[in-house]
């Protein structure tokens, strides 16, 4: 796996070193190291591979094959970074109990890692709290309806963090919250196209999918319906073949996913014994 360190990394480490700051830059970032390491760990011990590891200025990112990973699994992957610093912050304070002496070297550690357990819960994709709830609505709804639900979420999160900045000018601006909400908004307002339809069903993520096993799952359509109906009942987790009946529901053919992708913005009729498509 590759690691790459940004040069702003270095720039923002002499900066905080100046200024007076080395202990809180080292114990957030000896956090944020530690819980990606956690997300890495799961990931390779469920079977995915990992390309790189990425170190910003804003915080540290994985890049690897389980980007597509089945719902039960990127609930596992994402959980595990937040459960890692959970773990940290209990030992540490358990630690204080045992040896007082050690509170004033790890209370910054401590206020870190309890910081990045709460921020990442939020359920906002793509921070692990988002990707926990993409996880578990994607078990009942397609990827694209759980997606939009989740951006609504996003919208409601970081209007309610710029509403509590503006709150916070009247006591003294908290700079914190104006962060958050630029965060929050600009990641949901730029969607992550991971999340969109081409992505998810390309052959390329298939063909990894059918390594691990994938589950087959069909339905039945009429003739006349539009494509992008067949398209919201796709599923991350299934390979879907449609059935298509006439209206006196004999069967005139079988579409399958894989034909989606010259489909795209189409409609769906059958006749003649072929499929044929028609633009809208």
């Amino acid at each position: 796996m590759k690691i790459r360190l940004s040069f702003l990394v270095i720039l923002l480490a002499i900066a905080m070193t100046v200024m007076g700051f080395f202990v809180p830059f080292v114990s957030y970032l000896f956090a944020t190291v530690l819980h990606e390491i956690a997300h890495a760990s799961v990931a390779k011990r469920l079977g995915y591979v990992l390309n790189e590891f990425r170190l910003m200025p804003y915080g540290c990112a994985l890049y690897g094959e389980f980007e597509w990973a089945k719902p039960s699994d990127e609930i596992r992957i994402a959980i595990a970074g937040p459960l890692c610093n959970l773990v940290l912050a209990v030992l540490c304070t358990a630690i204080w109990w045992l040896i007082p002496q050690s509170y004033p070297y790890t209370a910054t550690f401590v206020t870190a890692n309890v910081s990045l357990l709460f921020v990442n819960l939020l359920p906002v994709y793509p921070l692990d709290g988002g990707r926990i709830a993409l996880g578990l609505l994607s078990k009942k709804l397609t990827r694209a309806k759980a997606y939009s639900s989740l951006r609504v979420v996003g919208y409601i999160v970081g209007i309610s963090f710029a509403l509590l900045f503006v709150s916070s000018c009247f006591f003294g601006a908290n700079l914190s919250f104006a962060s958050m909400s630029a965060f929050v908004l600009l990641s949901t307002f730029f969607p992550d196209n991971r999340c969109y339809y081409q992505s998810l069903y390309r052959v390329a993520y298939r063909n990894k999918r059918i390594e691990r096993g994938l589950e087959i799952r069909e339905i039945l359509v009429k003739s006349d319906m539009p494509l992008k109906n067949l398209v919201k009942m796709l599923s991350p987790t299934h390979y879907t073949k449609f059935e298509v009946r006439d209206e006196e529901l004999k069967i005139v053919g079988v579409i399958e996913e894989s034909a989606f992708e010259k489909m795209t913005g189409e409609q769906m009729t059958y006749t003649s014994g072929r499929f044929l498509t028609k633009s809208r």
